[in-house]
């Protein structure tokens, strides 16, 4: 009995450890399965559902509508990650009340034996003010919401 639990508290410490180092990347990542559901995110991820005003209960909804405005409704490169089990990197882009929100996506399979059985993406991006390059990061509040980050932090990049 005693062993038991011992074992459960290792599991319970290395899920925590593993959670608390997914929700420290500043990067949105989140995990889906063939049906394209998502299955866990990170709180970069939640961050950026709630500030997209989507429900942030996001277990088991498809990618499609947790993604409202993405510049593309082309699931081809999802779908051949399952098919093929190679990573792949999408630009996408949404927009946004305060602009546009440029995104490099890299889409990592999960193989159980040969076959995909589900895909991370990490998606990295810049908001981009009313389409304006130039005026990428000019109000952190804004970038700190869609990429969850420290306005501060940015504000200090900036600064140069």
């Amino acid at each position: 009995m005693m062993q038991r639990r011992m074992v459960e508290f290792a599991l319970l410490r290395a899920e925590n450890n593993l959670r608390t180092m997914l929700d420290a990347m500043p990067e949105m990542v989140f995990m889906f399965d063939r049906d394209l559901r998502v299955t866990l995110g990170n709180q970069t991820f939640i961050r950026y559902l709630e500030a997209m005003g989507v429900d942030a209960s996001y277990e088991g909804r498809p990618v499609p509508d947790l993604f409202p405005g993405a510049s593309t409704g082309d699931l081809k490169p999802f779908e051949e990650v399952f098919r093929y089990g190679y990573s792949t990197v999408v630009e996408e882009f949404l927009m946004m009340d305060h602009g546009r929100v440029d995104m490099e996506v890299r889409l990592v399979p999960i193989k159980m034996g040969e076959k995909v059985d589900r895909v991370v993406a990490m998606a990295a991006g810049a908001v981009i003010a009313d389409g304006d390059p130039a005026a990428v990061a000019s109000d952190p509040e804004v970038v700190a919401a869609y990429l969850g980050t420290d306005p501060a932090a940015l504000r200090r990049s900036d600064q140069g």
